[in-house]
């Protein structure tokens, strides 16, 4: 009876709507048994905070087509609050995901040597020219570049990855300075 009441086009709204939502059903129901305390406490907090705010867009999406199904309008509810909310979250989320897929250290040669330099005063000026010349080593122009840090090692000119170049640096001006502490230990 109410078949013929509502024109065909709506009842296969009506039907595509009930599907869908009997998918979004299943797709909770996979998901809700794993969000209990236990489980997230074992996940990392961005995979938590991931998984609270999709559980998040979808309670609120659900809410809004209820809202609809009511005659009421969205937009003109306070749930649009909870939308905007969960919206700046999704934008720190993001940018906490890509922040890990980029990384933020550097390691400024430059710097690393000014600070070794002074923090050895008595350094004599042939080792503080040696350990300048160390640090001009190699392509110092890609040295000088702010170049990003990739996540798998890049291998420099000299065959090495940027952290072993930088060990060596180390090792040898360690070697350098205890030199050079050994022959003032012998001049007095």
């Amino acid at each position: 009876m109410t078949d013929a009441l509502l024109p065909l086009e709506v009842l296969r709204d009506v039907a595509s709507v009930d599907v869908a939502l009997k998918g979004v059903e299943e797709q909770l129901s996979r998901v809700l048994p794993n969000c209990t305390p236990e489980v997230m406490a074992q996940w990392t907090p961005l995979e938590r905070a991931s998984t609270i705010l999709s559980l998040s867009k979808t309670l609120n999406i659900l809410f809004c087509l209820y809202l609809r199904t009511e005659g009421l309008d969205p937009d003109k509810h306070p749930v649009t609050d909870d939308v905007e909310r969960v919206g700046r979250y999704q934008t720190k989320v993001q940018a906490a995901i890509d922040s890990k897929r980029r990384p933020t250290v550097n390691l400024d040669i430059r710097a690393a040597n000014r600070f070794i330099e002074h923090a050895i005063p008595d350094l004599q000026e042939d080792k503080k020219r040696r350990l300048r010349e160390l640090n001009n080593k190699g392509n110092l122009k890609r040295l000088q570049e702010k170049m990003p840090v990739s996540l798998t090692p890049k291998r420099r000119p000299s065959g090495l990855t940027v952290a072993e170049e930088a060990a060596a640096f180390l090792a040898e001006a360690s070697k350098d300075i205890q030199n050079t502490n050994v022959e003032s230990g012998k001049e007095k």
